[in-house]
């Protein structure tokens, strides 16, 4: 079985890490991120995921859960 996965998410508005109150204490952490594209996330069943959306330049990845 499968401990890993990657799916498209669609446009829209989604809450990271830090806007789930589990992530780090700081002001560099966004609480939310949005995309006006496809983008995609890569997850570990039952563990974390993170959301990468192209900047026209780079993939920058957000963390969803961890």
């Amino acid at each position: 079985m499968p401990r890993a996965g990657v799916k498209t998410v669609k446009p829209g508005t989604y809450k990271t890490v830090c806007g789930k109150t589990s992530g780090p204490d700081n002001q560099s952490c966004q609480p939310e991120v949005t995309t006006k594209t496809d983008a995609f996330e890569v997850f570990t069943f039952e563990a974390g995921s993170a959301l990468y959306i192209w900047t026209g330049e780079e993939f920058r990845p957000y963390v969803l859960s961890d």
